[in-house]
């Protein structure tokens, strides 16, 4: 499926008759007002200028590739796949677009829109951790669940789900390219937010790479261990049991766990992120709580 995320080419492609594969996928030009957004699009932002650069492309040769949709209610349809080129071909004034029509539940249809889209390189680091986290949240996926889905290796998506532990503001500037995801992944091991924007400004200024800017969390987790006694993430043995300790919980209630000790390891406290009200209800369940 991933070639059908190709945007625009050279010629246009005559579709004489909507055809039927033996999967029951179908071809057919649609109108384009009958199509709507698919609202698990990990995508948040679309380029102005990018979308007009396609769209004068659809005007001069068409759209080769087709979107990718399944049929809803009222003789209606909603993309799986394409929204750029989708919001290209409104753009260009086009009343009808060529489309794959797929037959697929919500469930299908939503995790279709996520891991095509999250495969694709253009997406930012935030979108694809967002996107990570949904799939985790709507489908209490794993992180391993979601990595075998999207060729990666667990340890790839748990980086990237880390990220969402920063500030929105820091969460901007890697959504941005000022900082890179491997500066969000250093980040995220300090604890405290006004310790994150003092060396964010530092990385900025100084032009730190990745690996100055690990040698200045290590530095930050020192005098944070020698002032006040808190455990921090210093990259010693103890917090690589922890880190296993927090993937491992995770795995069993498939969302993110973050887990703080201070001390000397005897206290501390456990953090347990959840996405929505009916995923919290689904985790206390989880956890043998039932409301009344």
């Amino acid at each position: 499926l991933s070639s059908l995320l190709e945007d625009a080419a050279p010629s246009r492609v005559e579709i004489s008759s909507p055809q039927l594969s033996d999967d029951k996928d179908g071809i057919r030009e649609i109108l384009i007002n009958d199509i709507r957004p698919n609202s698990f699009q990990p995508r948040i932002k679309f380029d102005d200028r990018h979308l007009a650069e396609l769209a004068a492309s659809i005007k001069l040769a068409g759209l080769m590739q087709p979107i990718v949709v399944r049929p809803v209610d009222g003789g209606k349809f909603e993309l799986i796949a394409g929204e750029r080129r989708w919001r290209a071909c409104r753009m260009a004034g086009l009343a009808t677009v060529p489309a794959i029509v797929r037959e697929a539940d919500d469930r299908n249809s939503a995790e279709l829109a996520l891991i095509e889209n999250v495969q694709r390189t253009d997406l930012n680091p935030i979108e694809r951790a967002n996107a990570f986290r949904a799939l985790m949240g709507k489908f209490s996926m794993t992180q391993s669940d979601v990595a075998d889905r999207v060729g990666l290796d667990r340890s790839s998506v748990a980086n990237l789900l880390r990220l969402l532990e920063l500030p929105e503001d820091i969460q901007n500037m890697i959504s941005d390219g000022v900082l890179s995801a491997g500066h969000g992944k250093m980040l995220a091991s300090v604890g405290d937010d006004s310790q994150r924007r003092a060396l964010v400004e530092r990385i900025v200024r100084e032009h730190l790479s990745v690996r100055q800017t690990e040698k200045a969390v290590r530095d930050i987790a020192q005098r944070t261990k020698a002032g006040d006694g808190v455990k921090a993430t210093d990259g010693t043995e103890s917090d690589a049991n922890i880190r296993d300790l927090e993937a491992k919980l995770g795995e069993h209630l498939k969302t993110r766990v973050r887990i703080d000790v201070s001390g000397k390891g005897d206290k501390g406290k456990l953090v347990i992120e959840f996405y929505d009200l009916e995923h919290f209800d689904g985790l206390m369940r989880a956890m043998g709580f039932e409301s009344q």
